[in-house]
């Protein structure tokens, strides 16, 4: 079994029960490759994602320092920054994201997250500012919508998540996004 196709077969496995949400079972898997694979980029930043769903925020960090800043190392950081209510960090972090990313759609998310922390530090002006931009911007208002919701979901702010939700079921009921939405408010 010394096929070279080894490492990307065990790291496919681990793929599948991360995106199955087998936390464990995908942790066990992507520090196993990390053994002998020690700089593999995508395994790190699964590794940080899994001790983020998993709530272990201590346990991500170290791991997302060893990352080359991505786009989803960067949201990963915002995320971790924002649920420890460091919003200066998240707003830092949301930030680069949006500057490391050519793809209308992530930047769109980044700055509904930076919307969201300018919020939380009740810089509402400025939070204004950028959902506007966000509502006028190259994606369409119930896009806006669901990044909205789903920015609200990951601030662990469940009550306004399922409002924006709501909204949205009732608003776009014909949106591509509606079945994701459907699926956003039944997991939460």
């Amino acid at each position: 079994a010394n096929s070279s196709h080894v490492p990307s077969a065990k790291f496919y496995l681990a793929e599948i029960d991360y995106y199955l949400a087998n936390y464990n079972r995908a942790l066990d898997a992507f520090l196993a490759i990390l053994k002998h694979e020690k700089d593999n980029q995508d395994a790190i930043l699964r590794v940080a994602q899994i001790y983020y769903y998993l709530g272990e925020y201590d346990n991500a960090r170290p791991w997302l320092k060893k990352l080359v800043p991505s786009y989803d190392s960067l949201i990963l950081e915002g995320h971790i920054s924002f649920i420890e209510k460091d919003y200066e960090r998240a707003l830092d972090a949301f930030q680069k994201a949006e500057l490391s990313s050519d793809n209308s759609l992530k930047i769109s998310e980044a700055k509904s997250y930076r919307a969201l922390c300018l919020y939380q530090m009740k810089r509402y002006n400025e939070a204004s500012v950028l959902y506007m931009e966000l509502f006028r911007g190259p994606q369409s208002p119930d896009t806006y919508l669901y990044l909205g919701a789903k920015s609200a979901y990951s601030a662990g702010d469940y009550h306004l998540a399922l409002q924006l939700f709501d909204q949205f079921l009732l608003t776009y009921p014909d949106s591509q996004y509606y079945l994701s939405v459907l699926a956003d408010v039944a997991n939460s």
